[in-house]
C-alpha cells in the first residue's frame, strides 16, 4: 500500500511540474486505456494509469489464467 501511495505522490508531482513547464501536455493513452478510463468513471472508480516508461509497468507481468 505504501508503494502505491508513493507512486501516486510522485506521479502527481511530475504531472504538476510538466504542466508548469510545457503547458499541460501529458502522455498519450491507447484506445483501450481511454475506454477503460471512461467505463471506470461511469462506475465512479478513479483509475490511475502509469506512462509506458515507468518501472512498475515494465515489471508487471501479471495475467489471469483460467
Amino acid at each position: 500500500y505504501n508503494l502505491l501511495e508513493e507512486t501516486k505522490r510522485v506521479a502527481e508531482s511530475a504531472r504538476k511540474l510538466r504542466q508548469g513547464l510545457i503547458g499541460g501536455a501529458g502522455f498519450k493513452l491507447s484506445l483501450r486505456a481511454k475506454e477503460l478510463r471512461r467505463v471506470a468513471r461511469t462506475r465512479k472508480i478513479d483509475v490511475l494509469l502509469l506512462p509506458a516508461g515507468m518501472t512498475m509497468k515494465k515489471k508487471n507481468r501479471s495475467y489471469y489464467n483460467r
